[in-house]
Formats: structure tokens, C-alpha cells, sequence
């Protein structure tokens, strides 16, 4: 009788565990996170290296470069964000995931810029084309500053 009871309670723990009110195990819910985390943050750092090798192309002295890679780096965000604001805007069609029903793909143009409504999580396309590119683009431009323009 003890084991049954353990067990039926150990099962009621896993499943309220198991979703977060609508149905979402916690599992997908953190696969999709840790990849997305990922995602952003080889972007970050390539944003970074591509501000950083510009800034020591453009700048040969030492003295003041960091503080430029910085400001290069925070105006290059800024284009960034302004550019995929603008591209969401002008082209809302959106990728959707429904996580609860096992990664069901769905396409519109309806709905807010971030929905996450009942297991649905929406991206814009024409966001995630333009992150690929750009991501893209400043590797082979960082690749190319640092083969031939910088003298490491």
C-alpha cells in the first residue's frame, strides 16, 4: 500500500511537472529555449568579432580602440534592429510551432509580432531569412578583415 501511494504520488508530481497549464510539457518547452539561447548567442559574438576586427582595420593605434569596437558594435545593432523591425512590418508573414501537439508547422499573416498563446509559438520568416544572412555576412566579412586587412 506505501508503494502504491508513493508511486500515484510521484505520478501527480510528474504531472504537474510535466506542463505549465496549457498543456506544454517542460521538456519542449526548454529544448526550444536552450536552441533559440544558442542561436542568439553565436549571433552575439559575431557581432561582436565583426565590430571588433572593423574597428582594428579602421583604427591602427591601441589607444581608444575598445571603446570604438563598442560604439561600432552598438550602431551596428541599432542598423540591425531597425532593419529587421522593418522587414517584419513589410513582410508579417509568420512560421508557427504548435509545441503542444507535436511541432505541428502552420503559415499566416495574422497575429501579434511575439505569440505564444496555447502552446503556439510564432516567428516572423522574413526576421529569421535576414538573421541567417546577416549572421552570414559579417563571418565572411570578419574573415576577410582578418585575412587581409589586420596584421594580428
Amino acid at each position: 500500500l506505501h508503494l502504491s501511494l508513493r508511486r500515484q504520488r510521484q505520478m501527480c508530481i510528474r504531472d504537474r511537472l510535466d506542463s505549465l497549464g496549457i498543456g506544454l510539457s517542460i521538456t519542449k518547452l526548454f529544448i526550444i529555449a536552450l536552441i533559440s539561447m544558442c542561436i542568439q548567442a553565436v549571433t552575439l559574438l559575431m557581432g561582436i568579432y565583426f565590430a571588433i576586427s572593423l574597428t582594428r582595420m579602421a583604427i591602427t593605434k591601441k589607444r581608444g580602440g575598445k571603446f570604438a569596437a563598442f560604439i561600432v558594435f552598438i550602431i551596428i545593432s541599432i542598423i540591425n534592429g531597425l532593419i529587421t523591425d522593418g522587414l517584419q512590418h513589410l513582410f508579417p508573414q509568420k512560421i508557427s510551432f504548435n509545441v503542444i501537439n507535436g511541432f505541428k508547422v502552420n503559415m499566416s499573416s495574422a497575429g501579434s509580432d511575439l505569440l505564444f498563446n496555447s502552446g503556439i509559438i510564432a516567428f516572423n520568416i522574413s526576421a529569421i531569412i535576414f538573421g541567417i544572412v546577416i549572421f552570414w555576412v559579417w563571418f565572411f566579412l570578419t574573415s576577410y578583415i582578418i585575412e587581409n586587412k589586420v596584421d594580428l
